[in-house]
């Protein structure tokens, strides 16, 4: 089937979001729109793989597995399915579990039954490099984004990586993360990302 398909680590890409907008992985220092940033992985997706969407998949954790508000707006979204890994604290840090396995059961079913064309991975996980390039051998393109300073800290962009090289930098502005411009760390990038709905707050330390 030619359509694209992009599985999200919330936990990755909100986390990397705020530790480069607000200093710490902290995603409580953070506010989402998440209607304008599902919006903006759409238009992004179907622009780099020139395929229509088939859906977005929204992998995060929460206690005890119960979805929290975000997750409850993000399910009633056109074309995004949530799953939800347990969410655990342990010496003063929260820590997903299963998130991984399950983008990596989703990546492998989804190549396996060729149900899309292309998959646009959004993570910073090594252990999905099997399931990549096991997508791969079964004729699926995959695209892998990852969040980085792409200049210092004076450029927040998403790097685009296909299995075999990079194709491309993703501009902040199209991405929807923004700092207020008191924000440390945020340097120029502050109050670019607001289109896409991911903002660092003032006070952010």
């Amino acid at each position: 089937m030619d359509r694209c398909v992009v599985l999200v680590d919330a936990g990755y890409l909100l986390g990397a979001a705020a530790s480069l907008l607000a200093g710490e992985p902290a995603r409580s220092r953070i506010t989402v729109d998440h209607t304008a940033l599902i919006q903006g992985l759409r238009q992004r997706a179907e622009a780099d793989t020139e395929r229509p969407l088939l859906r977005i998949y929204w992998f995060d954790g929460a206690p005890d597995r119960v979805p929290q508000p975000e997750h409850r707006r993000l399910r009633v979204m056109p074309r995004v399915t949530v799953r939800l890994g347990a969410l655990t604290r342990s010496d003063g840090r929260w820590a997903q579990k299963g998130v991984d396995a399950a983008m990596h059961a989703e990546l492998t079913e989804l190549a396996r039954n060729r149900a899309c064309s292309d998959i646009v991975l959004v993570t910073g996980d090594g252990d999905l490099l099997p399931g990549l390039m096991s997508a791969k051998e079964h004729g699926v393109a995959v695209h892998l984004w990852a969040v980085q300073a792409a200049d210092g800290d004076q450029v927040l962009g998403l790097v685009v990586v296909a299995v075999g090289g990079l194709h491309g930098l993703m501009s902040a502005k199209e991405h929807g993360v923004a700092g207020d411009q008191h924000d440390v760390g945020a340097g120029a990038v502050a109050g670019e990302f607001g289109e896409f709905g991911v903002h660092g707050g003032v006070h952010a330390l």
